[in-house]
Parts: C-alpha cells; structure tokens; sequence
C-alpha cells in the first residue's frame, strides 16, 4: 500500500498542477486565448502584406484575424486601413467603429478615421474626431489637423 500513496500523491499534484488557476484566474486555457493568439499572428501577416500594399490579400488576413477573435482591436484597424486604401471609406469607417467599440482610445483608429472622414469630405465629422486625438497622442493629433486643413483647402 505504501508504493500506491507516492504514485497517487504525484498523480494528484499533476491534476491540481493541471487544473490550478493561472494568474488571470483562469482554470484553463480557453479557446479565446487560441483565438487572440491566431488573431494576432494573422494580423501580422495582414500586416507584412499591408507593407507590401497588397491590400486584397491584407483585407482577407485581416479579415481571418477578426474572425478568429472579434474583440481584436488592431484587427479591426487594420481591416479599415486596408478597406481605406482600397477606396472602401464606409465599409473602412465600419472597421473603424469597431475597432473604437472595443478599444475606444486607439490613436491610431481614430487617426485613421479622421483621416477617412476628409477623404470623405467630412471635414466636420473629423474635426470631432481631433478633438477626441489631441489629449491621447499629440502626435497624431497634429497630423490629423494637418490633413483636414489640407481638406479645407488651407494649406
């Protein structure tokens, strides 16, 4: 009996081990964790074809992405920057929302948007955006101003 406790003993420890919640208090590793990992690395590739201006094939990778984890902010903008460059401004702004849905600070997205709104000729709709930019990254902030007053005809 004494030989049937260790083997016991080490089999209990590999299921408490197995099973022990994770530091985010998770009891296990989740499909959504699989699906964030895919999303990421599909939006990488989307990515690397974006760098290449291979906008099609960017907008099906991000496209996967957003599948694979819909909450994926990056994802999202990287779907409206490729549907942009593509001359699809409202499925791009659809994007876009999306993105802000999830993530409603993301510089980038609300760049890109204020952007896609002067391209639109919505000067007045990306003005708003600015205003939400410029306390969260000055940067971008200038270079949206820049581009709507290039929209206005300013510059």
């Amino acid at each position: 009996m004494s030989t049937r406790v260790p083997a016991l003993a080490v089999m209990l420890i590999a299921l408490t081990a197995a099973t022990a919640p994770t530091a985010a208090g998770n009891t296990d590793a989740s499909p959504d964790d699989d699906g964030t990992r895919r999303a990421k690395s599909t939006a990488r590739r989307a990515a690397l074809l974006a760098e290449k201006q291979d906008w099609p094939a960017a907008e099906a990778a991000y496209r996967e992405a957003v599948a694979a984890d819909p909450e994926y902010a990056e994802g999202w903008n990287g779907l409206g920057h490729t549907l942009a460059k593509q001359n699809r401004p409202d499925e791009a702004l659809d994007a876009y929302d999306e993105a802000l849905r999830i993530e409603p600070d993301h510089a980038q997205a609300l760049e890109r948007l204020g952007v896609t709104y002067v391209a639109m000729g919505r000067i007045e709709d990306a003005e708003a955006i600015l205003v939400r930019l410029r306390p969260i990254d000055s940067r971008r902030g200038a270079t949206l101003g820049h581009v709507i007053a290039v929209g206005r005809g300013e510059r």
